[in-house]
């Protein structure tokens, strides 16, 4: 197996630069001795000199990992929640290739992943049998109109057959699975929607689905993504390169008339193509490329060297 003794020196392709474990106790020990606008090594509390602090915050689940849509890069994201509140969101720590970033969103009056999770399972009911849970929560933007955008939690519920352990003093899930997917505004969690996973609907359909009624709720209409792809066949005229979210953007500029500049990046095609675009084409050279218009950018998605 390869080792990196530096963040620097790895590679872009390893979507998981820091050790779980390392990252989730530093933040812990980051949020563990807040006290006001510093750090307190007793922010705990001493005996009853010293009063415990309650400007600590705690992590509200595990690390999950996101696609960057700004950037293509996968980076990990961890919520934190002040150690007095636990249905409130403090704020995310984001951690990239580079840096790890925190994002205080304590003034924006948001819930926590667990308690959207929570009022989405209260409206889904009881079962039969076994239990419904929420788990994995992530919170994500959501465009609701050009001009309108609402921070909403992303809640996967389970269905488990769950017993209890006598030995363990735990409840053991024999068998679970996903029921539903809700979206819940982490601003107002009365305002949410879900829908079950049944019948033929399920992966993307199904967040498609929710997302859309989600939507509908605050008089927007879903913009589907983009379905401009095409091919195109054309000579460099220029070559240059951009640093855009730390990562490498090669630009080209063409003879096409309607298409005088497209652009590639690594994450928007693989590896193989990204090293033709980076090494191989060059000022003068014919290329043939798939191209997708996203926005503004006319994104290289594929391309070969004629």
């Amino acid at each position: 197996s390869l080792a990196y003794a530096t963040i620097e020196e790895t590679p872009d392709w390893i979507t998981q630069v820091y050790a779980e474990e390392w990252l989730e106790r530093q933040i812990s020990r980051w949020g563990g001795y807040r006290r006001g606008d510093g750090f307190d090594l007793f922010a705990g509390g001493f005996l009853w000199v010293i009063p415990p602090s309650n400007d600590r915050l705690e992590i509200h689940e595990d690390t999950r990992y996101i696609i960057n849509p700004d950037s293509g890069q996968v980076e990990a994201f961890i919520a934190v929640h002040p150690i007095t509140a636990g249905t409130t969101l403090a704020g995310v720590f984001r951690a990239t290739h580079t840096q790890v970033y925190y994002h205080d969103l304590s003034s924006l009056g948001y819930v926590s992943g667990a308690t959207a999770a929570a009022n989405v399972v209260s409206a889904i009911g009881a079962p039969a049998s076994g239990v419904y849970y929420g788990a994995m929560p992530l919170l994500y933007p959501v465009v609701i109109s050009p001009t309108e955008t609402k921070w909403t939690w992303y809640t996967p519920v389970y269905w488990a057959d769950a017993t209890w352990d006598s030995d363990l003093e735990q409840y053991v899930a024999d068998n679970m699975r996903l029921h539903a997917l809700g979206l819940v505004d982490a601003s107002n969690i009365d305002r949410f929607a879900w829908i079950p996973l049944e019948g033929g609907i399920s992966g993307e359909d199904l967040v498609y689905a929710v997302r859309s009624e989600y939507v509908a709720l605050f008089g927007g209409v879903i913009v589907g993504p983009p379905t401009d792809i095409f091919n195109m066949t054309a000579s460099v005229v220029n070559k240059t390169s951009d640093i855009v979210d730390s990562n490498q953007h090669i630009i080209l500029k063409t003879d096409n008339v309607t298409y005088p500049y497209i652009e590639g990046a690594r994450a928007w095609m693989n590896l193989t193509d990204w090293y033709d675009l980076l090494l191989d084409i060059n000022v003068f050279d014919s290329f043939t490329a798939t191209i997708q218009k996203v926005g503004d950018v006319y994104r290289i998605i594929a391309i070969v060297k004629n």
